[in-house]
């Protein structure tokens, strides 16, 4: 009698360990896909992407916002194929604001601090959202690249660098911010994600 209690007893300790287990791992998923809320990249079933850089410490340096140059960090890849990178705030007032859309190929890197241009040496960027809601100021282009720039008092705000690598270079140039996400869409085969956070 005292055997099949003590069975009894292991069993469903074993069994509370098992849920435990279980819930916790369900926890953390539900989690994880809580704070990717918003981002484009938490659409897509993609694999990691390994070897890539971003150049930026976990909280923003000045240099790069709208406070200071508002120039691009440097990201490295880990070799000449063809990527493609989004920067999103899902914490922005608005929603998700799109800070950067950037197709590359042939580098092995985006150097720092490129010219907010739509196209140039084997790359196109595209029109971010500060052109879309006609928020172009100072050194804010509404092109390329533009930095960290919440509303001041709005505490911190998170920004999601997330790095594709693509089957193929676009065969035109891409100008709109939803073409790039398509493509991206259409051709991904690996992702990389960083967060890094800013407030004012």
């Amino acid at each position: 009698m005292n055997k099949k209690i003590l069975f009894l007893v292991v069993s469903i300790v074993i069994l509370l360990l098992v849920f435990i287990f279980i819930y916790k791992g369900i926890y953390k998923g539900f989690q994880q896909l809580d704070t990717m809320k918003g981002v484009f990249a938490s659409n897509l079933s993609l694999p990691e992407l390994k070897g890539v850089k971003v150049n930026l410490l976990d909280v923003f340096e000045r240099i790069y916002t709208c406070d200071g140059d508002n120039i691009n960090p440097q990201i490295v890849f880990p070799d000449n194929g063809v990527y493609a990178v989004i920067v999103e705030d899902p914490d922005a007032p608005a929603g998700t604001w799109f800070h950067w859309g950037i197709v590359i190929w042939d580098s092995k890197e985006i150097p720092e601090g490129l010219p907010k241009v739509l196209k140039g040496d084997k790359y196109y960027q595209v029109y971010n959202d500060f052109y879309y809601y006609n928020f172009t100021r100072g050194n804010i282009a509404g092109i390329g690249y533009d930095g960290p720039c919440p509303p001041p008092g709005h505490g911190y705000h998170r920004y999601f660098f997330e790095v594709f690598k693509l089957k193929r270079k676009p065969e035109s140039q891409i100008v709109y911010k939803d073409d790039l996400l398509e493509f991206i869409k259409e051709n991904a085969e690996s992702v990389y994600i960083f967060v890094a956070k800013y407030k004012r």
